[in-house]
């Protein structure tokens, strides 16, 4: 495949038919019409060199190659139209789930604040919170499994201050405590 001559319009397309399953949900979704979606998968068959759908009675159901292209995709994909077009966060419409990593002590302090901050706007924010395993949450965060880590990282802190403002990572004292047995 020749990438400088890929026409990148089709990768929405594949997008499109890998998350809708089918081609008449896809040219709805896309905005296209049916006979236009299809030459666009032509294209890009063609653009690949293999095929990456195979219809069936129930949809088009993907090759092994393209359930291995489509994480790529999408995240390329999303990484352009946050670029392009970056929407800002309304706790009041959009429906989020929040993927917190702490420990179960840090749990039970902070919880009780956070849901009914979470409950105030409605049925379409929720929290997961996911048990803290790790001194270093930051592989975590890079690969999207959780959107924030609460804990006590004294490593990542340091690391976090001699990269100044070069990070992506922002580090913020939430409390002191202390433990008493």
């Amino acid at each position: 495949m020749n990438f400088r001559t890929l026409d990148l319009n089709l990768l929405r397309v594949f997008d499109s038919v890998m998350f809708e399953g089918s081609l008449t949900r896809s040219a709805q979704a896309l905005a296209l019409t049916q006979p236009a979606l299809s030459h666009a998968m032509k294209r890009l068959r063609e653009a690949v060199g293999e095929e990456l759908f195979t219809r069936t009675a129930t949809g088009m159901q993907p090759t092994a190659r393209a359930r291995l292209l489509w994480p790529q995709v999408r995240t390329a994909l999303a990484g352009l139209q946050q670029a392009l077009a970056p929407v800002g966060f309304d706790p009041d419409t959009d429906s989020t789930t929040f993927r917190l990593a702490m420990a179960d002590a840090t749990a039970v302090l902070l919880s009780p604040g956070l849901v009914p901050a979470f409950e105030a706007h409605g049925a379409t924010l929720s929290m997961r919170v996911l048990p803290l395993t790790t001194r270093d949450p930051r592989p975590w965060l890079d690969a999207g499994e959780i959107d924030l880590a609460v804990g006590y990282f004294p490593e990542v802190q340091a690391a976090l201050v001699a990269q100044a403002s070069d990070s992506a990572f922002r580090l913020q004292h939430l409390y002191a405590t202390r433990y008493v047995c």
